[in-house]
């Protein structure tokens, strides 16, 4: 089954600051002030629904279990596999102040050979399999379980379950990229995919 093209426009606007009812400001004001990204603009038009997801998306968006690069290294190698362009560009730029090299980035995307570590390699090779598969194969497993500990096990599919479900939604939606974004030279062209 091949993969179908996804929004080419916008399918559900931001929330203008000027157009945000009292409960839309109070959830995305203590944050964000009104300079909130697309995302989040966007998602708060459900204000029940976003009001019980941001405490899992902020707590996984900085995901103590995991090093910074690592944590990167996983949404971005999802967000790929997703084909979630607003989610790459974004995390793009934070991989990026995490450390990985434009190289390393374009490795995360199957562009070239990547030089990752025996236990970077696993990580991506359990993000591949959760996208494809929705679970771990034991010798994925056993690879993960040499070198992370309960919670990072957990966390694992939880961080690649969170950012699949956030490129749905993104994809879906046809959220726009947002202009700091856009006007950026980004870490690799989505045209280059």
């Amino acid at each position: 089954m091949s993969r179908i093209p996804t929004s080419t426009g916008v399918r559900i606007a931001p929330v203008a600051p000027a157009d945000r009812s009292p409960q839309q400001r109070e959830l995305l004001e203590p944050i964000f002030g009104d300079r909130a990204a697309n995302v989040f603009a966007t998602l708060v038009a459900h204000p029940a629904l976003f009001e019980a997801w941001m405490p899992f998306c902020m707590y996984l968006l900085r995901c103590p279990e995991f090093s910074a690069r690592r944590r990167e290294m996983v949404i971005l190698r999802t967000a790929w596999r997703c084909g979630a362009e607003y989610e790459w560009e974004h995390h793009g730029r934070f991989a990026q102040q995490a450390g990985l090299s434009q190289d390393e980035i374009q490795a995360l995307a199957g562009l070239s050979g990547g030089e990752w570590t025996d236990e970077e390699d696993a990580l991506l090779h359990a993000v591949d399999e959760l996208h494809v598969h929705h679970t771990l194969t034991d010798e994925t497993w056993a690879r993960l379980a040499a070198f992370l500990d309960i919670e990072q096990l957990i966390t694992l599919p939880m961080l690649v379950g969170q950012y699949t479900l956030l490129a749905g939604t993104l994809n879906a939606l046809g959220v726009a990229m947002d202009e700091d974004v856009a006007a950026a030279q980004a870490p690799i062209g989505w045209s280059n995919k």
